[in-house]
């Protein structure tokens, strides 16, 4: 059955169908996009971000558009329609964009700790995931801190590394959109359908499909993307660009 979207998500494809995704030429921030576009919470921020453009927000929901600039890592708060399949060129995601910098930015925030320190006492300081926050002291040669930074960062990283991008599977990703977009269908099909178009092979012959592997791999999969649409979007961006792995001999 051709699958039916609510409204205002006629741009989805047709999940049945691997063809209609993107393929293992995608670039990186392509997929970063694809899996974006899907969030409830990007469509909400987008039609919030088109009201802004058109009047001038309130400070509750300016304050409110602020935070989805923070929460999807948007630099410039700029909020493309979801329903283009392209990213626009000044669409960039923050610190999430690897090698990308706007033109004067520093890679180093410097605060200055007299101007400030009547706003952090007995309060807490807390940095964004991934981060580490780190107290230099001004009074001592800088050789020895940068040193121990190197140090710290190294540790940080060795305990991050299960966590680390390796985890990602390039090759799945098509298959998580589809299984993302199979939710959305209104026809509401089930786990075993779902598997069915997914694993043709696999589930052919099947009686019971309910407690086939299929079915359990597509319960698998809509959770590992529904991570990324949710929060981990823009990890992708660090995958491999096809377009610049040098050809094997």
């Amino acid at each position: 059955m051709r699958p039916k979207y609510p409204e205002g998500l006629e741009w989805l494809p047709d999940w049945r169908y691997a063809d209609q995704y993107p393929d293992e030429k995608t670039k990186p921030y392509q997929w970063a996009w694809e899996f974006l576009r899907r969030n409830p919470e990007y469509w909400d921020a987008h039609k919030l971000y088109v009201r802004s453009q058109r009047e001038k927000l309130d400070h509750e929901d300016h304050f409110r558009l602020s935070g989805y600039c923070d929460q999807f890592h948007l630099r410039f708060c700029y909020f493309p329609d979801p329903a283009l399949n392209t990213i626009p060129e000044h669409f960039s995601v923050g610190e999430a964009w690897y090698g990308h910098r706007a033109p004067g930015e520093n890679a180093v925030s410097i605060f200055h700790l007299d101007r400030t320190a009547s706003h952090l006492e007995g309060s807490s300081i807390v940095t964004r995931p991934n981060r580490i926050l780190i107290d230099l002291h001004l009074d001592l040669p800088i050789e020895p801190q940068i040193k121990d930074i190197r140090s710290l960062y190294k540790e940080a990283r060795k305990k991050k590394k299960g966590e680390r991008m390796d985890k990602i599977r390039p090759d799945k990703l098509g298959i998580y959109l589809r299984a993302l977009d199979a939710m959305s269908d209104l026809n509401k099909p089930s786990l075993s359908e779902i598997a069915l178009a997914f694993y043709p092979r696999e589930m052919e012959g099947v009686g019971d499909m309910r407690d086939h592997p299929g079915s359990q791999k597509v319960h698998e999969n809509l959770k590992a993307a529904q991570l990324l649409r949710d929060r981990d979007f823009w990890k992708l961006l660090a995958l491999k660009d096809p377009s610049k792995e040098k050809p094997r001999n």
